[in-house]
């Protein structure tokens, strides 16, 4: 019966939001909202983990993998500077992530992610959601 702040920002979401997917330790995958949050149940393939209510929120996006993950620790000093003291933080006063599936991320680190990820991976340069972000680097 209770809610924390990152399962009520998904209302907060609106079409042509960029989300960056990190998972232990790595940004894994950069998306593009579709649209804003809806009511849903949960996706089939996720009842066997039996970890979710059967209903809950969704937000439908344009999702990329990045092949070559970067990890969050080489930005570390980016994201102690850029983060620390800001409340619900993706990241710890240390660097380190929080635990949570979505919090704002300041436009800054944003690009440093970015600039980071597309190092490896330079198909990212063609996604036109991430435009924005390219040329304010």
């Amino acid at each position: 019966g209770q809610t924390t702040h990152h399962w009520e920002r998904l209302l907060d979401v609106r079409a042509g939001d960029i989300i960056f997917h990190g998972c232990d330790g790595y940004i894994q995958a950069v998306s593009v909202a579709k649209g804003s949050c809806y009511d849903a149940p949960l996706p089939e393939e996720m009842r066997s983990e039996d970890l979710w209510e059967l209903e809950g929120r969704r937000i439908d996006c344009e999702y990329v993998e990045i092949d070559q993950p970067i990890k969050t620790s080489t930005c570390a000093d980016d994201i102690v500077r850029l983060c620390n003291g800001v409340k619900y933080s993706p990241f710890d006063r240390y660097g380190s992530g929080n635990m949570g599936y979505l919090y704002y991320l300041n436009r800054d680190l944003a690009k440093i992610f970015l600039q980071q990820s597309t190092k490896n991976n330079g198909y990212l340069e063609s996604l036109d959601f991430l435009q924005e972000l390219f040329e304010e680097m």
